[in-house]
């Protein structure tokens, strides 16, 4: 199922959300920019010419509270650089977890492999090359992964284009969690999901993120 608003998915409850946020490299007052040479804005300039971005405080004002079952299950990707220290944003990704709800648990990590099977060579990156990209999970309520369904908290898989993550993450996450799954900022329709995202191949779903920010707090649009 294909949402165009998450005001569509009123009085529905998932056991399951993923979220690949469309990060914004904000930059904070008073601290000096970090782009790359070249890149526009850096690694914020390349992010916003493929997809809109969001700020760390759009993303945790979004009513994903709303949308999880009393006990549920959230596994959201972020960016290494945005991870610690407040760089980007007094808010930082366990804060948007909390935000909708969840607690902070673990986190897993995908490790980028080369085609003979290593490390691959990484992305972009101010200090080392990107060759990881983690999950945040979070818990709500009493939910929790039977011992028989737990797994190694590592994805070994091939990078397939700018931010599209492996298909062995969701596959990975419906061997541990049962439904109804939850996939936001998704990039394509996907059998047995409901999917929101303004990626998604379907000429007549092209959706509206200030739609989707309405019923935050204020009301404002993003």
């Amino acid at each position: 199922m294909i949402v165009s608003d998450l005001r569509d998915l009123a009085g529905q409850k998932f056991n399951v959300i993923t979220a690949d946020p469309p990060w914004m490299y904000q930059k904070r007052p008073g601290l000096k920019s970090e782009g790359v040479e070249g890149m526009g804005e850096g690694v914020k300039g390349i992010a916003e010419r493929e997809y809109p971005t969001m700020t760390n405080e759009e993303l945790a004002a979004m009513p994903i509270r709303d949308l999880a079952a009393d006990d549920a299950h959230l596994f959201m990707w972020f960016t290494n650089p945005g991870t610690f220290g407040n760089r980007f944003s007094d808010v930082d990704p366990e804060d948007i977890a909390r935000a909708w709800g969840f607690e902070f648990r673990t986190i897993l990590t995908w490790v980028k492999t080369a085609q003979h099977g290593g490390v691959s060579g990484g992305g972009m990156g101010w200090y080392f090359r990107g060759a990881t990209e983690h999950v945040l999970y979070a818990t709500r309520g009493k939910a929790k992964i039977e011992s028989h369904r737990r797994e190694p908290n590592v994805i070994m898989a091939p990078a397939r284009g700018h931010s599209v993550k492996p298909h062995e993450f969701i596959e990975k996450v419906e061997r541990a969690c049962d439904g109804p799954y939850l996939e936001l900022f998704a990039r394509r329709p996907r059998e047995g999901w409901t999917v929101f995202g303004n990626q998604i191949p379907e000429p007549d779903n092209a959706l509206d993120f200030a739609g989707a920010l309405s019923s935050r707090a204020g009301g404002s649009d993003a």
